[in-house]
């Protein structure tokens, strides 16, 4: 699979100065680090930038006040 959505990714028409953003979406344990890894590795060492990255640290008091919708 790896291969065939770095495949895709390079088969796209492009304009000097664009950037190709992939993302890979799915639930817990999927294997979407792996694949992104994959990808990556295909794609010349392509940055991953992971969700997780986004997450600001707080305590988990804090966290668990949190609602579904501030989570």
């Amino acid at each position: 699979m790896g291969t065939a959505v770095a495949d895709a990714a390079l088969g796209l028409s492009r304009t000097q100065g664009t950037t190709t953003l992939i993302a890979i979406d799915g639930p817990g344990g999927s294997g979407k680090t792996t694949l992104a890894a994959v990808v990556a590795g295909l794609l010349d060492g392509a940055p991953v930038v992971h969700g997780d990255d986004f997450y600001r640290p707080m305590p988990d008091h804090e966290r668990e006040r949190l609602t579904a919708q501030q989570g």
